[in-house]
């Protein structure tokens, strides 16, 4: 397993891309129902869909003091930096709504869910 430890954090700070993979197709699964405001349906949830990556994430008020390591699992633009992305937190297992702060160069997480219909429906 490759797999880095998430600093300050509880439960599960282990977590490698096939975990996520696996962690997002059961999710998937569950997610039949939602209703989300940017366009992003159980139809065609697929195809917003990306490769899992790490990004570091303030899950606070966006001083950086908070930050720790999740996976991005889905962007609702091409490029992530434009729109929000869902991210899977290894730390709790949580789902989240995470966008990018330009002016500060991080991710800053705006919402959480434990199920990823219920990020989606918050989005």
């Amino acid at each position: 397993m490759i797999a880095a430890a998430i600093p300050g954090a509880v439960g599960v700070i282990f977590m490698n891309e096939a975990e996520v993979k696996e962690r997002l197709a059961a999710a998937l699964k569950e997610s039949t129902e939602f209703d989300n405001a940017h366009g992003i349906t159980p139809g065609n949830i697929r195809s917003f869909l990306v490769k899992p990556y790490k990004v570091s994430v303030d899950a606070e008020d966006g001083d950086g003091s908070k930050s720790r390591e999740m996976w991005i699992v889905l962007t609702e633009a091409r490029d992530p930096q434009r729109g929000y992305v869902v991210v899977l937190d290894p730390s709790n297992g949580q789902w989240g709504v995470a966008e990018y702060a330009a002016e500060k160069d991080s991710w800053i997480l705006v919402g959480a869910n434990d199920s990823l219909a219920g990020v989606l429906s918050a989005m």
